[in-house]
């Protein structure tokens, strides 16, 4: 339905207001961290309670739509939001199970990363930024799943793209994590060129961003459209070839790295191809399972020899997204099985990857104290300093064991059910497809096996064995410095290992038949031989690795193509930053030495010394040259003097002090403006923040009016 005024919001359904009202209290919340936190004590509880508010209102609305009828839904409500051209461009809220699914799924994991962070971010001295930052990339997160339409989708996705710059950056006076949040956002924003050619070409062939009721027809131009959605859905869900920036991101807080880059954020761009699915060509189809199928495969072997916790974390949350990416290509656009087990993964991996991450965060944060205490110096993220660790904290070890048995696809786990799935829906594309399609599937199972062996590596070096920080000069004492089990962050892991069961997603039977079909024989051993392979995988894992991480040695070109993530980055510096900054800096010699310098030329002659003239001097000889010689010639004596002072009076004080007062207040206008163009990216992300929250409330005083 459409509203016209604030009295109308009494027809609509109470999940769709507290859906809408879901953004507004996290947005809320911003603002108040944002002005008063410091004076709060950072304002961590009440960032808690708010989203702790939130995630009950989310699950509401989700189990609302999951007891509708699907011929009820979508509740859809939306309101004029401007005119271009007699046209008129609407804003709305558009809840159907996909959409709640979401909203249930960002509140709910926001508010157990905020319990987690109490006892994280406690001693930071700037945590109340932390705290207003979440609340700003939340508020953006609900409002990209709930929008209605493309182009209030694509504002919330760059408020987003915002939010997780601050938050990859949060410790901004460190090297690594600035750089890391520059490289974020430079590559976002080139990805979302895509979008913004979708949204432009939309407009001038349909005269509309609305996706319900939109039938593509198939031509160039459609094509166009969907590619550029592609373009930055990759980018955002960290796809061949933009997925640079994901590993790097982890220099943020690791309960960032949680919510934003394994929960939310990342999957905003399958959630985008999800919802244009079935506008989609067949070719495009094709290089989604491509690309996906690829990504899967080259994040997967990257895994394989990274030291550091949280990349071999981030090179799974890529590898993973690509399942999901894949997921969506092999379904044809008349089908929509296979794009539901990509929604499926995405719900799934959410809860088991977050997980993931937050145990990293509390191995990291146990072993930072753990120095601290027995003065002891290494890398707290280093796995080959770990080891032993299921004795100092035990329930965060069986917390680890089921989020990894769901990683690696264990029957009785959630990633049994999604990943299988998807597996089976890529060889019903080969059957389909023929003859080359079948690296598809062939290149999802290999990176299904390396995900077994990488995941039960990760275990293996930090929990099982002895404690090898013994080794790098810690203290005898290191073992008993262990900080006591802190229940904040316990007890979110304890409910996320819950999460990564069957019980949530197919209570009445783990191994559901739904999940266990091919389309050649109806057959469930298909599924079995996908666990049997991760089985492999983690056998394999626990040969080569019982005694520890391999010695190190010289390692050949193979290895450094899995540790180096291909290159990649390398290639990216060859073939596009080097040969920019060197056409930078020589555009930088021309315009000093060549424009510069015929500018000083030009004022060289033009203004030579002893013949400089201010413009109140070239009044003054304006007036004595040429307005008083006429005068004379013209006026009577007797009326020359008088009218020769009101003259001067006028010239001095009206035309100078117009034509001073103007040069002057050009000058330091120039010089204040001049002070917004400082360079820095965050004064330019503040400005675009400011003015989308003035455009925000502008809208509401608008609307409200």
């Amino acid at each position: 339905m459409q509203l016209h005024t604030l009295s109308d919001l009494g027809k609509v359904h109470l999940p769709v207001l507290l859906a809408a009202v879901i953004p507004v209290l996290m947005l809320l919340g911003f603002v108040i961290l944002a002005a008063w936190g410091r004076r709060m004590n950072g304002g961590g509880w009440l960032a808690v309670g708010l989203h702790g508010l939130t995630a009950l209102m989310g699950f509401f609305v989700c189990w609302s739509t999951w007891q509708e009828d699907n011929e009820f839904l979508p509740w859809h409500i939306w309101w004029e939001w401007f005119q271009v051209g007699g046209k008129s461009i609407t804003m709305g809220i558009w809840i159907d199970h996909k959409s709640s699914s979401m909203l249930g799924l960002v509140t709910g994991i926001t508010f157990l990363v905020h319990v987690f962070s109490l006892a994280y971010i406690a001693h930071d001295e700037m945590r109340h930024r932390y705290w207003g930052y979440l609340s700003l990339f939340a508020a953006a997160m609900c409002g990209l799943v709930l929008a209605d339409n493309l182009l209030m989708m694509f504002v919330f996705w760059e408020l987003v793209g915002l939010a997780s710059y601050l938050l990859i950056g949060f410790w901004f006076k460190e090297e690594l994590p600035a750089m890391a949040s520059q490289k974020a956002f430079i590559v976002n924003r080139i990805a979302d060129a895509g979008f913004i050619m979708a949204l432009m070409l939309l407009w001038a062939k349909y005269g509309s961003f609305q996706w319900a009721g939109l039938h593509f027809q198939g031509n160039a131009a459609d094509t166009l459209i969907g590619l550029g959605l592609l373009i930055g859905a990759i980018g955002k869900s960290a796809q061949f070839p933009f997925q640079v920036w994901l590993p790097d991101a982890m220099a943020g807080p690791t309960p960032v790295s949680s919510l934003i880059h394994a929960a939310t954020m990342v999957v905003a761009g399958v959630y985008l191809l999800i919802r244009m699915h079935p506008l989609m060509s067949p070719d495009l189809h094709v290089l989604m399972a491509c690309i996906g199928a690829g990504t899967a495969l080259i994040a997967a072997i990257s895994a394989l020899t990274q030291t550091d916790i949280k990349r071999v974390l981030a090179y799974s949350t890529i590898s993973q997204l690509g399942f999901m990416v894949m997921g969506i290509g092999v379904g044809p656009a008349n089908e929509s099985g296979e794009v539901n087990f990509a929604m499926f993964h995405l719900l799934t991996h959410a809860f088991f990857k977050c997980g993931l991450f937050l145990v990293a965060g509390y191995v990291i944060h146990s072993l930072h104290a753990a120095q601290e205490k027995a003065h002891a110096h290494f890398d707290a993220q280093d796995m080959r300093f770990m080891g032993g660790l299921r004795r100092q904290m035990p329930l965060v070890f069986v917390a680890w064991l089921f989020f990894a048995a769901s990683l690696a696809g264990l029957p009785l786990f959630s990633g049994f059910l999604s990943k299988d799935g998807i597996l089976i829906g890529a060889m019903h594309f080969a059957e389909r497809m023929g003859g080359w399609a079948w690296v598809v599937p062939g290149a999802a199972v290999v990176a299904s096996f390396l995900t077994a062996f990488y995941i039960a590596r990760q275990g293996i070096l930090v929990f099982m064995g002895r404690n090898r920080a013994q080794g790098a000069g810690a203290k005898e004492d290191f073992q008993h410095a262990f900080p006591k089990t802190d229940w904040r962050m316990v007890t979110p892991l304890l409910i996320l290992a819950f999460a990564s069961t069957w019980v949530i997603f197919s209570p009445g039977n783990p191994f559901h038949p739904e999940y266990l079909k091919t389309s050649a024989h109806e057959s469930p051993l298909l599924p079995w031989a996908f666990a049997g392979i991760a089985v492999l995988g983690i056998a394999a894992a626990a040969i080569i690795f019982r005694k520890g991480p391999l010695p190190n040695r010289a390692q050949g070109w193979v290895f450094d193509l899995s540790f180096k993530h291909f290159f990649l980055d390398d290639i990216y510096q060859s073939l596009i930053v080097r040969p920019f900054l060197a056409l930078s800096r020589l555009l930088a010699l021309v315009d000093h030495f060549v424009v510069d310098g015929a500018v000083r030329l030009v004022a060289g002659i033009v203004l030579r010394k002893g013949h400089r003239a201010s413009l109140s001097e070239a009044g003054e000889w304006l007036d004595h040259q040429v307005i008083d010689p006429v005068a004379n010639e013209i006026i009577q004596p007797k009326e020359q003097h008088s009218i020769s002072r009101a003259t001067a009076w006028l010239d001095q004080q009206l035309v100078d002090r117009i034509v001073n007062g103007v040069a002057t207040l050009v000058m330091r206008s120039g010089k204040r403006v001049g002070k917004l163009q400082s360079g820095k990216m965050q004064l330019y992300l503040l400005y675009s923040l400011l003015a989308m929250l003035v455009l925000l409330l502008t809208l509401m005083f608008i609307f409200t009016g």
